[in-house]
C-alpha cells in the first residue's frame, strides 16, 4: 500500500521480490522512505532508486546492513 505513496511502480516492487526477497525488498522500500529527508543526499525518485539497489542486488554490492546502520547512527536512536 505504501508503493503508489512513495512514486514506486508496482512493476518494480515485484522485481525487487523476484530478486532479492519480500523481506530485503521491503526493507529496501523502508530505507528509501526513511531517507526522502537525507540531508546530503535525498532519495529523490525512489522508483528510480530501488530500480538501482535491484542492480546492486545483482552485482552482489547491495549492502542493506550498512544501510541501516548508517540509518541509525543519523537518526540518532
Amino acid at each position: 500500500m505504501a508503493l503508489p505513496q512513495q512514486g514506486i511502480n508496482v512493476t518494480a516492487w515485484a522485481a525487487a521480490c523476484d530478486r532479492m526477497g519480500r523481506v530485503p525488498a521491503a526493507l529496501c522500500i523502508l530505507l528509501l522512505d526513511a531517507n526522502r529527508d537525507h540531508p546530503t543526499a535525498p532519495v529523490m525518485n525512489p522508483g528510480g532508486a530501488l530500480r538501482g539497489m535491484i542492480k546492486a542486488h545483482n552485482r552482489g554490492k547491495l549492502n542493506l546492513i550498512g544501510s541501516l546502520i548508517g540509518l541509525h547512527r543519523r537518526r540518532g536512536l
